[in-house]
């Protein structure tokens, strides 16, 4: 999936939005961010397209009643953070998580 991204990103985040296996797909997602992540070449190629693919689902499950889908999704989020600091601390200072921004 790291290798082609156009390919293997949307049915991951697709599969998602079904009811079941949310934490191995998150799994399988932060390995994908993490490995961006921890290489700057491709770090750009994650760049703002597939960001804004990753967020709406991240932000959806990070409410999930499941602890382990909020702890991965908290994992992920932090190793997107790494990558994209100045566009995404502000939106996760705003972002559905908080009790006063409900």
């Amino acid at each position: 999936a790291v290798g082609n991204m156009p390919a293997y990103l949307p049915p991951i985040l697709s599969a998602l939005a079904a009811d079941k296996n949310h934490y191995l797909l998150l799994s399988a997602l932060k390995e994908i961010i993490v490995l961006h992540a921890a290489k700057r070449e491709l770090t750009a190629t994650f760049g703002s397209q597939f960001l804004e693919q990753v967020l709406p689902p991240l932000f959806e499950h990070c409410q999930s009643p499941e602890e382990g889908v909020r702890n991965m999704v908290a994992e992920c989020l932090g190793a997107l953070v790494t990558m994209h600091p100045e566009s995404l601390v502000e939106r996760l200072k705003v972002g559905p998580f908080f009790p006063s921004n409900r």
